[in-house]
């Protein structure tokens, strides 16, 4: 009963529940809050089956991730509302602890690094943290350098593939928040 998101794929929907959807709405997104909203549920059904096809490369990825979140967020800023947030509690903590979080992670990652730098001189702890920090995003650029040429390094790929989906989300949190969701693929 907390379910608040779908997939469009092999997303069904009662007829009577159906609201129509802007350019700039996503159907995973704003169709089940609009379920919500009306007082039923969303279900997972576990044997429904559905492929996706992933973004084939950085530049798809990352327009992916922009056009998927900036949809996503603005959809539930204009759908969901205060009145969500009351009327729904637990499908609102759904909302906020797995897509709200999540799309927020790249402004806690510049804070975090930020901080670090601020508080580097004050112990051996943040000049640990920073030079951690520092190794991970100079992971993360050798993970781009080494799938432009057109090879794999299984951790330098995954911190890569987590910079580049996090500066999506980031940039997709912008597009939202100044009303420019992308209402195309």
């Amino acid at each position: 009963g907390i379910l608040a998101t779908g997939t469009g794929a092999c997303m069904g929907v009662r007829k009577d529940l159906w609201k129509p959807l802007c350019p700039a709405d996503d159907c995973d997104f704003t169709t089940p809050l609009d379920v919500v909203s009306q007082g039923y549920r969303v279900a997972f059904a576990p044997k429904a089956i559905a492929y996706d096809i992933p973004p084939s490369s950085i530049k798809n990825e990352l327009k992916t991730r922009i056009r998927q979140t900036s949809r996503n967020f603005m959809g539930t800023l204009k759908r969901w509302g205060w009145r969500g947030w009351v009327l729904h509690p637990c499908v609102s903590w759904s909302i906020l602890s797995h897509k709200i979080l999540r799309w927020l992670t790249p402004f806690f990652m510049v804070a975090a690094f930020v901080s670090t730098i601020i508080l580097y001189d004050k112990s051996g702890f943040f000049r640990f943290v920073l030079l951690a920090q520092s190794a991970f995003y100079v992971a993360a650029i050798s993970g781009y350098v080494v799938e432009v040429m057109g090879e794999r390094v299984s951790f330098l790929s995954a911190a890569f593939s987590f910079c580049i989906a996090n500066a999506g989300m980031g940039l997709g949190v912008l597009k939202a928040l100044v009303g420019k969701a992308p209402s195309r693929y």
